[in-house]
C-alpha cells in the first residue's frame, strides 16, 4: 500500500513538472479539433509512464 501511495504521488509530481507542456500541447491541437491525436499523444505518455515504473521495479 504505501508503494502505491509512491507511485502515485511520483505520478503527480510528474504530471506538475509537464504540465506546461502538456497543456501548451493540448492547446496547439485543439486549434484543429484533432482529438486523436491528443488521445495518441496521452497513450504515449501513460505507455513511458508504465516502462519507466517497470524498469524501476526490476
Amino acid at each position: 500500500m504505501k508503494n502505491k501511495n509512491r507511485r502515485n504521488s511520483h505520478f503527480m509530481l510528474f504530471l506538475k513538472e509537464n504540465s506546461a507542456l502538456v497543456s501548451q500541447y493540448v492547446d496547439k491541437r485543439l486549434d484543429f479539433f484533432n482529438f486523436y491525436e491528443i488521445f495518441q499523444f496521452f497513450l504515449f505518455l501513460t505507455f513511458r509512464i508504465h516502462l519507466i515504473h517497470r524498469n524501476r521495479t526490476k
